[in-house]
């Protein structure tokens, strides 16, 4: 475990304004219809991203040898992509990197008109009302738990 890079990570989710926060995707394309590669594009296209996505954006993963996918906005490090790069990253258990960065979505359904809704057991909530503040949780508990 990697307990510095969870601690930059950490800083970073709270410093999060969470009307650019999303689950749902790595990086959800809103103004610009493309994925962005850095900060400052992102947040001038008012582009969202979930934890990973900020991830992939962050110039201290940058230094530290990481690279975006510009298609999706994953985070890519050590030739892995998404969850496993974060795994890779934090020096965390593959499980612990896609309960983090996937959730345990089991209850998918259907508000109607292919609206989709799913409920994560991991976070105890709603998959797209889980906040910055939610992902710090579970990464503190990481650093507790060592």
């Amino acid at each position: 475990m990697n307990k510095k890079r969870i601690r930059q990570c950490i800083d970073m989710l709270n410093a999060i304004d969470e009307r650019h926060f999303s689950m749902t995707r790595f990086q959800k394309v809103t103004g610009a219809n493309c994925v962005q590669w850095d900060m400052e594009h992102f947040h001038a296209c008012g582009n969202s991203a979930c934890f990973a996505g900020y991830l992939a954006l962050s110039d201290f993963f940058r230094n530290d040898g990481g690279d975006i996918d510009i298609d999706s906005g994953a985070p890519v490090f050590e030739n892995q992509m998404g969850s496993l790069a974060v795994s890779k990253y934090l020096g965390i258990s593959t499980l612990a990197s896609l309960l983090l960065v996937n959730g345990d979505v089991d209850e998918l359904y259907n508000e109607g008109q292919d609206r989709w809704r799913c409920y994560s057991n991991y976070y105890e909530k709603e998959w797209q009302d889980v906040t910055p503040k939610d992902v710090v949780k579970k990464l503190e508990g990481i650093l507790q738990r060592g």
